[in-house]
């Protein structure tokens, strides 16, 4: 609030709204990070989150820990992993750099580039300070060396947007004893940063994305602004960009979708090595012909 106290609140249901569906919920690991023998030739790792709170932005040893119990957990395999299955369901997002630092420079052979495209509103560049805009630039600033502006698609108008393609180079970095091939679980609560790393692991050809559509949100160029009505004092954050699929549709409407689609599933009943092998999706996997 203005006065620097906390208010919280309890909003009530309106009515009228559909009732809950019984679903499902897995029992997760109690760790952020775990990793599991499914059988002798395929390994698990489940991601809960690509953050530990807020103040992830700023500490960030908790990146250089769950790297290394992921390498540990592969060297202890000795390569005999010919699948290894990475699960993100449900994972809302968090810090790029854990996916960046945890998930795609460990695993490559050589440097690869990804190329994305993302549009502002004029307007918002115009209206927000230099230097805000240079910190929003920041988080994503990662691996990029190139920024280039290119032609707004269909339906937006010059006058109105600005549209980059930025161009990111990964190279190998402190590799993962692991020869084999990635699946990458997804489904729509996936979102930021968990909708990147599916994006990235399709454009460079990681691995293979299966599961579902994810529900968007990654980010390309400018971070989600932080807007802080001047009355009340609430305060969120907002998504200020547009990032396109490859195909130019909005990420934000339609997700990143999967290599392979599966039907919907209910999710494993606990992060044990007998559950998961009951998992209709991680089952698929398993017994996939390579």
């Amino acid at each position: 609030m203005p006065d620097g106290t906390t208010v919280e609140a309890s909003v009530p249901k309106v009515t009228g709204f559909p009732a809950n569906k019984k679903t499902v919920h897995a029992v997760d690991a109690q760790e952020n990070c775990t990793c599991v023998e499914i059988t002798d030739t395929v390994g698990y790792v489940r991601i809960k989150s690509m953050w530990h709170g807020p103040l992830s932005y700023v500490f960030k040893g908790y990146i250089k820990k769950e790297r290394r119990m992921i390498r540990e957990f592969l060297e202890r395999a000795q390569a005999r992993y010919k699948k290894l299955i990475i699960d993100v369901r449900d994972n809302g997002g968090g810090v790029n750099e854990y996916v960046h630092e945890n998930l795609i420079c460990p695993f490559l052979e050589g440097p690869v580039t990804a190329k994305q495209v993302a549009g502002v509103r004029k307007k918002y560049l115009r209206d927000t300070k230099p230097s805000a805009l240079q910190e929003l630039k920041k988080q994503y600033a990662g691996y990029v060396i190139e920024t280039r502006e290119v032609k707004p698609p269909d339906g937006f108008a010059e006058n109105d947007w600005v549209f980059y393609e930025i161009t990111r180079q990964f190279r190998p970095s402190e590799r993962y004893n692991f020869q084999g091939k990635i699946y990458v679980l997804i489904n729509g609560g996936c979102w930021s940063a968990t909708d990147d790393y599916a994006d990235l692991v399709k454009r460079t050809r990681l691995g293979a994305v299966v599961g579902q559509n994810t529900s968007g949100s990654g980010g390309a160029y400018l971070a989600p602004g932080v807007i802080r009505l001047p009355r009340s004092g609430m305060i969120f954050r907002v998504e200020t960009e547009l990032l396109l699929r490859p195909n130019g549709e909005v990420n934000e409407l339609f997700g990143t979708e999967p290599d392979v689609r599966l039907p919907s599933a209910s999710p494993p009943r606990s992060i044990t090595r007998d559950d998961l092998l009951q998992d209709a999706w991680i089952k698929e996997i398993v017994t996939i012909d390579d």
